[in-house]
């Protein structure tokens, strides 16, 4: 999730699926989204981390929720990530983190491609929908000789 009032723009493209932008490993180079509005993520913590279990964090920088190979939100100072197991649908989940997105007036990153879109429902849906993600899920075979379905 980002900060509409900072950035008014369409996509972010160190999120997308570019080889020429940073790592999760390497983000020396990525703008900090929330630079000035840190204590925006401190306030929203007690509500994430009620919507998943705590899970140990890979780094002392982030506190982690969820599984590693499920549902997951991780708040960081300058960012949070919320991975969504789409083999899986978690509708409680999808719905309260838009809820917690909307009170923050932020809205969502889509990691792939970077776009920004409203924390609603249908432009969510929408997002899943034609994520690789679901087309892998949908037709793993077609997905991976590129002859789908």
């Amino acid at each position: 999730m980002q900060n509409k009032l900072k950035y008014p723009v369409e996509t972010f493209p160190e999120y997308g699926n570019r080889s020429d932008y940073p790592t999760a490993l390497d983000q020396t180079d990525t703008p900090n989204y929330w630079d000035g509005f840190e204590n925006i993520i401190s306030e929203h913590i007690p509500e994430l981390s009620g919507l998943l279990p705590e899970m140990n964090s890979w780094s002392e920088d982030a506190r982690m929720y969820g599984t590693q190979s499920g549902d997951r939100i991780e708040t960081w100072n300058n960012d949070i990530d919320c991975i969504i197991d789409i083999r899986k649908i978690n509708y409680e989940l999808i719905l309260a983190t838009l809820d917690i997105a909307k009170r923050m007036n932020c809205l969502l990153v889509i990691h792939g491609s970077g776009r920004l879109i409203e924390p609603e429902i249908k432009l969510l849906r929408e997002e899943i929908l034609n994520s690789n993600s679901a087309k892998f899920i949908t037709d793993p075979e077609g997905y991976i000789t590129g002859n789908r379905k």
